[in-house]
């Protein structure tokens, strides 16, 4: 999978272009707040997913332009593709692919594949399980774009829950109705449960591997998806088998999920454990160690997908090797040997081999021989 061209018109403060892009490695380089991360987060929305930045779409228009508009003309699957996104200020967007109107970007997931590392991802071991969580949810989206509307209608269903909970100590009628939705939401618990731990169990021997290049053998990484709802029970559990055991924790805590007017129990508590040599990397790994295993995530987040989808994704790296030695970085460059990498730093990659290089100066990007 690569890109062959990316256009942007009135996207953050990029101007105007449209850029071709080498099968190899592209680097994107010039000083800080030029706007590198943003021709990253324009590419990344072809994903069918939502700014990595946490961006709103507001934010990602230029000041006191009635819209943006990016295009991408891809290979995926054997054939060229092209797509496109265009975003109005007044609300709404238009999403092409292959001149086919789509209902929504969502609707990219499967036909695009990126894997994207910035700064930011570091907050996967430093921050909350709510970040851990995401980043799981937005990486099964990319094997299975079913999954988007499965995680819609579990929040949905969440959301009716915890309007009932507000109401049902005044009005005990409504019992009968949040019994239903309990059903429901112990039902789709299951399937979130179910993939998010097919899903860790894949990771799992790839992130595994890549930890062990970074230390040279001398250290190792585990993942462990923990349920607050079904510890100690077998992960190997069939979907009806959980949908039973997802009820029965919920009818342990209604009582107190009545009391406090909000659900107590689902996979929205759940957790990504990161464990190196057999310590929580979150609570005692270093910096560096830190870093080194969100690496790891997501080149075994790429290799996964290789796997799933027989080529590779498209790699996105933001101002991430400059923070890296020699040997890690030349260690990264080789896992993503035959991959399509798309690097922005403020220097050009010195080891980085044959490879495409652009300028990017106050939102002008310009292709440069070195």
């Amino acid at each position: 999978m690569n890109i062959r061209k990316i256009g942007f018109w009135q996207f953050r403060n990029l101007q105007p272009a449209t850029l071709c892009l080498q099968d190899g490695v592209n680097v994107f380089f010039g000083d800080n707040a030029q706007g590198k991360t943003n021709l990253l987060e324009g590419i990344w929305l072809f994903c069918g997913a939502k700014s990595f930045r946490g961006a709103k779409e507001e934010e990602m228009l230029q000041f006191g332009a009635p819209f943006f508009k990016l295009e991408m003309e891809f290979v995926s699957q054997g054939r060229t593709q092209q797509a496109s996104i265009l975003s109005k200020r007044e609300g709404g967007r238009e999403v092409l692919l292959n001149e086919v109107k789509k209902r929504s970007s969502a609707e990219l997931a499967g036909h695009f594949c990126a894997v994207v590392f910035s700064p930011t991802h570091l907050s996967l071991i430093k921050d909350g399980p709510n970040v851990r969580r995401k980043f799981l949810d937005a990486a099964i989206c990319q094997h299975k774009p079913g999954y988007i509307k499965l995680m819609g209608d579990y929040h949905k269903a969440l959301q009716q829950k915890n309007a009932l909970l507000k109401d049902v100590w005044r009005h005990s009628q409504l019992l009968d109705e949040l019994d239903t939705w309990d059903r429901i939401l112990a039902n789709l618990c299951a399937q979130v449960y179910k993939e998010r731990v097919k899903y860790v169990q894949t990771l799992n021997p790839f992130a595994q591997e890549i930890y062990g290049g970074f230390s040279q053998q001398k250290e190792t990484l585990s993942l462990f998806y923990v349920s607050q709802d079904l510890q100690g029970f077998d992960k190997a559990l069939e979907i009806e088998e959980l949908q039973q055991a997802f009820y029965s924790a919920i009818l342990q805590k209604r009582r107190e999920e009545i009391r406090l007017g909000f659900a107590q129990t689902g996979v929205q508590r759940d957790d990504l454990e990161i464990q190196i040599n057999q310590k929580s990397a979150r609570q005692f790994a270093s910096q560096g160690q830190q870093r080194s295993a969100v690496l790891s995530l997501k080149l075994a987040e790429a290799n996964s997908l290789k796997q799933h989808l027989e080529e590779m994704p498209v790699i996105l790296l933001d101002d991430v090797l400059s923070e890296l030695d020699q040997n890690r970085q030349n260690y990264i460059l080789h896992a993503l040997k035959g991959a399509q990498v798309v690097i922005t730093g403020c220097e050009p990659i010195q080891n980085a081999g044959a490879c495409r290089v652009f300028l990017v100066n106050d939102g002008k990007v310009s292709q440069k021989e070195l």
